[in-house]
């Protein structure tokens, strides 16, 4: 739990910068996850590979909560 939580401050701690120094930056780290992410054709092309992917993240996390 306690490296999650380290993750999370560390990807907020980077996104604290590039707001404060880098906001081309930034602007293009949104442009690509808009585009890749939340992108309606590549989530129906890909469905069952996404929903795979979430599902073995969201397991790896919660065996993380019961064994850590």
């Amino acid at each position: 739990m306690e490296f999650i939580i380290f993750l999370l401050a560390v990807f907020f701690l980077v996104l604290a910068a590039g707001y404060l120094y880098r906001e081309d930056l930034v602007i293009k780290i949104h442009a690509f996850i808009n585009f890749f992410v939340f992108n309606d054709s590549y989530v129906l092309h890909y469905k069952r590979r996404v929903g795979v992917i979430c599902l073995l993240i969201a397991l790896y996390l919660f065996f993380l909560i019961l064994h850590g």
